[in-house]
Order: C-alpha cells, then sequence, then structure tokens
C-alpha cells in the first residue's frame, strides 16, 4: 500500500466505497428473495451481470474520460476465466444462502470469510501473515462462532451455502488480485472482463435449471407483483447495487489486498448485523452481543497491526531500496500498487466520486 497522502485518500474511499455498496445490497437482495418471495438467484445474476455489462459498454464510449476499457490479446482470455468462475459461483451461491439465512447469521458466518482468504493468499498468492495478525483474525473468527452460537433457526442447507460462499470468496478475491497483477488490468476493465465470459456461464445455468422461466412467469402470473412499486424499486436496486458492489470489490482489492478487503467487509457486517436485528425481526441474545464484541476487537487488533505493517514499510523505504527481503510480509506481492505509474488514474477518479 502506498504511504503518500493522495494514496491515502483512494483507499479510504475504496474503503468506503466498498462497505457501503455491499451493505446496501444485501439489503435488497434480501427484499427481493424473501419479503416479496421472489427466491430466483440465477435469475437475479442475469439481470446483474446484463446491466452490469450494459453500463460499463456505455459509461466506455459515453464518457471514455471517466471509464476505459482495456483491450485484451486473444492469448490473456483464458488467465480471466479462474476469476469468472469464481465470479459466478461466489454470488449465485451467496443469493442462495441470503435466502436460506436470517441477516445477522449470515453476517455472522460470512465473517469467517478472512480464515479462506488468508488460506487463498498463501497457495495462489505464496503470501504470509504476521503472528500478531493471524491471532487478530483467530479473534474475529471466535467472535463470530460466539455470536452464531445463539441462533435457533438453524438451517443446514443455508449454513453449508454461507460456509461455500467464504470459499469461493476468498478465492475470487485472491484469484482476481493475481490477474491483476499479472496482466496489468485495471479494475473496471476487470469487472468488465470478467462479466463478459461470465454472463454466458450464468445465463446456461439460469436457463438449465429453469431458474428464469419460473422467475418471469410467476412475475407475469403475480398481479400484486406487478402492480407493486416497491418490488420494482427493490428489483432496480438489486441490479444497479451489483454493479456497485462487483466495481466497488475489484478496486478495494487492487488498492489493498484480498485480506484487506475481507476484513472491511467485516466492519461491514457488524453494521448489517445491528440494522438485520430491526429490519428483519430478529432479537439479539446477550450472546449474539458478546460475539460481536469479540469479533469487533479482532477488526480493532487487525487495524493495529496492519498500521505497524505501513510505518514499517515507510520506515525500510527510507532508508534503503525495497527488496523482496526487507518488505513486510503482508505487502511481498502487492508492491506493484504502490508505484503511482501502475495504477489507472481513470479508477481511481471513479473511486473518489463515490467517496
Amino acid at each position: 500500500m502506498s504511504n503518500d497522502p493522495v494514496s491515502l485518500r483512494r483507499v479510504l474511499a475504496a474503503l468506503a466505497f466498498f462497505c457501503a455498496s455491499s451493505l446496501g445490497a444485501i439489503f435488497v437482495n434480501k427484499a427481493c428473495l424473501t419479503h416479496f418471495n421472489f427466491n430466483y438467484p440465477s435469475s437475479l445474476m442475469v439481470l446483474q451481470g446484463a446491466l452490469t455489462i450494459l453500463l460499463l459498454s456505455l459509461l466506455s464510449n459515453l464518457a471514455p474520460s471517466l471509464v476505459t476499457i482495456t483491450t485484451l490479446k486473444p492469448s490473456d482470455y483464458h488467465r480471466l476465466l479462474p476469476s469468472s468462475l469464481f465470479f459466478v459461483a461466489n454470488v449465485t451461491v451467496g443469493l442462495s444462502a441470503l435466502s436460506r439465512v436470517n441477516i445477522p447469521m449470515f453476517s455472522a458466518f460470512r465473517r469467517l470469510t478472512v480464515l479462506f482468504v488468508m488460506a487463498a493468499e498463501y497457495f495462489m498468492l505464496h503470501k504470509t501473515h504476521r503472528r500478531s495478525v493471524v491471532l487478530s483474525v483467530f479473534v474475529l473468527t471466535f467472535g463470530a462462532f460466539v455470536s452464531a452460537l445463539g441462533d435457533v433457526t438453524f438451517t443446514l442447507t443455508g449454513y453449508a451455502l454461507v460456509f461455500l460462499n467464504n470459499a469461493l470468496t476468498a478465492a475470487y478475491l485472491a484469484s482476481i488480485k493475481r490477474v491483476m497483477r499479472d496482466l496489468q488490468l485495471d479494475p473496471t476493465s476487470l469487472l468488465y472482463y470478467t462479466n463478459i465470459m461470465g454472463f454466458p456461464i450464468i445465463l446456461a445455468i439460469a436457463l438449465f435449471t429453469g431458474d428464469l422461466q419460473t422467475a418471469i412467469m410467476q412475475y407475469h402470473s403475480d398481479s400484486k407483483l406487478r402492480a407493486s412499486p416497491a418490488f420494482l424499486v427493490a428489483l432496480s436496486f438489486v441490479a444497479v447495487s451489483a454493479f456497485c458492489v462487483n466495481l466497488s470489490t475489484s478496486i478495494c482489492t487492487h488498492v489493498t489486498s484480498p485480506l484487506t478487503t475481507s476484513v472491511a467487509g467485516q466492519v461491514k457486517n457488524v453494521l448489517q448485523s445491528l440494522l438485520g436485528f430491526f429490519s428483519w425481526g430478529y432479537v439479539p441474545t446477550p450472546l449474539n452481543v458478546v460475539g460481536l464484541l469479540i469479533a469487533l476487537a479482532g477488526q480493532i487488533s487487525f487495524a493495529i497491526f496492519k498500521h505497524a505493517d505501513s510505518k514499517a514499510l515507510k520506515l525500510s523505504t527510507s532508508t534503503e531500496p525495497l527488496t523482496d527481503s526487507n518488505r513486510p510480509a503482508d505487502d511481498t506481492k502487492m508492491a506493484f500498487i504502490s508505484s503511482p505509474n501502475k495504477v489507472n488514474a481513470r479508477p481511481t477518479a471513479q473511486t473518489d466520486s463515490n467517496s
């Protein structure tokens, strides 16, 4: 992570954009899936993917000063295939899990993503973390387990889907980090090509499973659904929020790291859980509150240790050339982000406008 003030503002803006987008998205998705009983994850994914491709295509043509899509070589497309597959699987499984688990418990189990992220970074990026960072993540994870102990609405399928969602999220974050490093892609271009390659896959899934046909039939046969302005607004926000979440995830991972993106998601999850208590009729227990406080302590300790790493990096760069031998472990594989010449200026401007 870069140490100059401009880069710091960019990092804070990326984190704020990511948290705000993902926090709003989960509530509109939950509204469509459960409140309006429009439980068709693949169909919602088709809508989200189509709108994302359309918006990026329009913006790249009508506002090239804000959005530019980098042209890829034909030989580079195969490198994007794993990220596209992880992307489709992650979003589809996440929507399915959300339809079966209430928001507070969904948030609690999603906190376990950070462990999967650390494992994925180790195997995919050969990246290790200091013991203090690992311990803080384990404290966060312990808090998640404690907060989940009071759940009285256990659903085996829902919980299994959440754990699968965690693994897929970790794989997706680590894979897009590697693609951006290897192909020098900016976040906007990465998002565009991931959706372009993933859209035929999710469309085939929606058609093959009958999810899309059933969704269309329900909409046309349910007069209350068709006449509900609230449903149309929620459905529109589902599509728009997906675009914002996908873009903010790419930007946040590009500017920081997969692990930092995941921990930012944990901070968002605390607010998400608290709002979920009031929005969806869930009654928190003392055990839930204790678990959230433990998880929050883990998040705060992680932030402190990351700050210490940043100070160590600044001291190292001010005294001697930065090499793999003296760079802190958390930034070893992310050094290219510190160079302004290798960060596309247009996505940065787009991030700042959403801060």
